[in-house]
């Protein structure tokens, strides 16, 4: 069952799930998938409470290492910090959708996904 599409330029995200497995896949212009990745439901990461007010709790994830990047729903960067508790005060974020990027030290993407705060 798909659960969310986003659209970038010419091109769109399309995420599928079931019980097991979160499918994304990018959809070119002309159809073509060229970009689908499958993770297991175990390097799922939830954020609760959703929506938030004064803070967020990742659930499933080792923090160790990782780079939480936070943006409002148009792009715009909000807060970037190295992640020391599963635990993020967002008290100082205005209402509205906000996105995530969870990075390694590396730099590279292990998690992302969306909160609302009310």
């Amino acid at each position: 069952m798909g659960c969310c599409i986003h659209v970038h330029a010419q091109s769109s995200v399309n995420y599928f799930s079931n019980q097991n497995e979160l499918t994304e896949a990018v959809i070119d212009s002309k159809g073509t998938a060229t970009h689908v990745v499958i993770i297991d439901a175990d390097e799922l990461v939830s954020v609760v409470p959703n929506p938030a007010s004064n803070s967020i709790t990742f659930l499933n994830i080792n923090i160790s290492g990782k780079t939480l990047t936070i943006f409002d729903a148009v792009g715009a960067f909000a807060v970037q910090l190295k992640l020391s508790s599963p635990t993020v005060d967002v008290s100082n974020l205005k209402p509205g959708e906000y996105g995530y990027l969870i990075t390694d030290e590396k730099g590279q993407l292990n998690y992302r996904g969306t909160f609302i705060i009310q």
